[in-house]
């Protein structure tokens, strides 16, 4: 009969798996647990609030005083959609991470098409809103772009 307890042998690294070093993650991988994604999804929200921030002085220099009488172009309404995309972009790039083989490839092919479907309102619904103008559906679409780019790149890394 052995003498070494099970703590000895607990307590060396090869016994334990998560002691082992381990190969470094390929370039095109989303690091789902721990600090990087949590990282990212801070950087592309800062982003996204920055973004919406710029936009509504864009609108105010674009459509001056008219700038208030369309809603959709407020701080409040801009930085509540733009909170609202970068978290759900955060949601979505994690799930992508899990599941695919090229999660970067393809959450910025999502991405892409989740901004062209994001202007079908700015289209088809904004004209009917009170004080919309030509000039304030294009600042509108340009939000969309903005806070797109902010987030996509926060949270794959390229801006940060």
């Amino acid at each position: 009969m052995s003498t070494r307890s099970t703590t000895d042998a607990a307590s060396r690294p090869e016994a334990d798996p998560i002691a082992r070093p381990t190969a470094e993650p390929a370039a095109d991988t989303v690091a789902v647990v721990g600090s990087p994604l949590r990282r990212r999804v801070v950087v592309a929200l800062a982003l996204a609030l920055l973004a919406a921030v710029a936009t509504r002085a864009l609108a105010a220099v674009a459509l001056g005083p008219a700038a208030a009488s369309f809603d959709p172009l407020g701080i409040v309404p801009l930085a509540a959609t733009a909170t609202v995309a970068a978290l759900g972009a955060a949601a979505v790039y994690a799930a992508i991470g899990r599941v695919s083989d090229a999660p970067e490839r393809t959450f910025l092919a999502v991405s892409a098409v989740v901004l062209a479907v994001s202007f079908v309102p700015v289209v088809a619904v904004g004209p009917s809103i009170p004080g919309a103008t030509t000039v304030a559906l294009v600042v509108l679409g340009l939000a969309h772009v903005l806070v797109a780019a902010g987030v996509v790149g926060g949270l794959t890394g390229r801006v940060a």
